[in-house]
C-alpha cells in the first residue's frame, strides 16, 4: 500500500471516529474485517479498495443505491453484508468474489440478479429476503454448496423444479411470498432441517415433502391449507410445527413425532383438541 493511501485512510478513520480501526500501516494491510454500519454512503472512501486482506465487510444501512465499485476490487472477501440499503440489482461483477461464503443483502430493492451469481462456487449462505424479486434466478439452483437460502418477503409466485439441485441445503425460507404450488421436487433436499413456507397461497402440500426426514422445524402457517396428511408422522426428527392462521380443522395423530417440542396453533379451527389430552403432549409446548 502506498503511503499516500495509508495516510488518507487513517485520516478518514480518525475523522469519522471509526472504532477499533488500525493505526499502523502493517495493521491496516492485514485488516480482515470492517464494519461501517450506518455510515452515510457519501462518506465512504474509494481507497478502501486497497485493503486487499479484507475478508468480511458489513456495510449496512448506508443508503447505497448500488453495490459500490470499490467493493468489487476486494476479491478475497468471504462475507459481505449490504443489508438495509436501496440496491436494486446485482450486476455481472458479482462473479469477482470467488471466495465468498456468506452474502447478506436483505432489505433492499433488488428486482434482478445477474446470471453470473452461478460462479460463487463457495457460497454457503445467501439472504435476499425483503426485496422485490418476482421469481428465483435459475442460477441460484446451481450453487451446490448453499446450506442456507432465505428468499422470504419477496413477490415470488413460482418455485422452479430445479430446486432439486440444492442437495446440500439445510435451511430454506420462502415465507411471505405468493407461492401457489409447492413442487414435489422439494423432496430431493434430503439434508433440509429448517423449512419455512408460511404466508403463501398454496392449498396442498405434496406427499413427497414428508420424506424429508431430517426436518426439525416446519413452518406452514397462514396459507390456504385445509388439511395435513397423516404422512407428516414420517417426519420423526421434527421438533417444531407451526400451522398458525389456517383453516385446518383436524390434526393427524402426532404421537409418532417423538421429538416434537413445540406446536403452534394460533388462529386455527382445530376441532379435535381432545387429542392433546394424551400424555404424549405433556412434554410439548402447545400455543393456541
Amino acid at each position: 500500500m502506498l503511503d499516500k493511501d495509508f495516510n488518507k485512510i487513517i485520516s478518514w478513520a480518525l475523522e469519522l471516529k471509526i472504532k477499533n480501526f488500525p493505526r499502523s500501516k502493517e495493521e491496516l494491510e492485514n485488516i480482515e474485517e470492517l464494519d461501517l454500519y450506518g455510515l452515510p454512503c457519501n462518506l465512504f472512501l474509494d481507497e478502501i479498495s486497497k485493503l486487499k486482506s479484507l475478508k468480511r465487510i458489513w456495510f449496512m444501512y448506508n443508503d447505497f443505491d448500488e453495490i459500490p465499485n470499490f467493493i468489487y476490487s476486494l476479491e478475497n472477501l468471504e462475507e459481505i453484508n449490504l443489508s438495509g440499503n436501496n440496491i436494486s440489482f446485482i450486476d455481472d461483477r458479482i462473479s469477482n468474489f470467488k471466495n465468498l461464503k456468506i452474502f447478506n443483502i436483505y432489505e433492499n430493492k433488488i428486482s434482478s440478479i445477474s446470471r453470473e451469481i452461478i460462479n460463487l462456487k463457495k457460497l454457503e449462505v445467501l439472504n435476499i429476503s425483503k426485496n422485490n424479486l418476482n421469481d428465483i434466478q435459475e442460477e441460484i439452483f446451481y450453487l451446490e454448496n448453499i446450506k442456507n437460502l432465505d428468499l422470504s418477503a419477496n413477490k415470488i409466485t413460482n418455485i422452479d423444479l430445479k430446486i432439486s439441485n440444492l442437495k446440500n441445503i439445510e435451511a430454506l425460507d420462502l415465507s411471505s411470498n405468493n407461492i401457489e404450488i409447492i413442487p414435489k421436487e422439494i423432496a430431493y433436499l434430503k439434508k433440509l432441517k429448517y423449512l419455512n413456507i408460511s404466508y403463501n397461497k398454496y392449498k396442498t402440500l405434496p406427499e413427497e415433502l414428508f420424506n424429508l426426514t431430517n426436518l426439525q422445524i416446519l413452518l406452514i402457517g397462514s396459507n390456504n391449507l385445509k388439511e395435513i396428511s397423516d404422512s407428516i408422522c414420517k417426519l420423526t426428527n421434527l421438533e417444531e410445527l407451526d400451522i398458525l392462521s389456517s383453516s385446518i380443522k383436524n390434526l393427524p395423530e402426532l404421537k409418532k413425532l417423538k421429538k416434537l417440542k413445540e406446536l403452534i396453533l394460533i388462529d386455527t379451527k382445530i376441532k379435535n383438541k381432545n387429542i392433546f389430552d394424551n400424555k404424549f403432549f405433556k412434554s410439548v409446548k402447545i400455543i393456541f
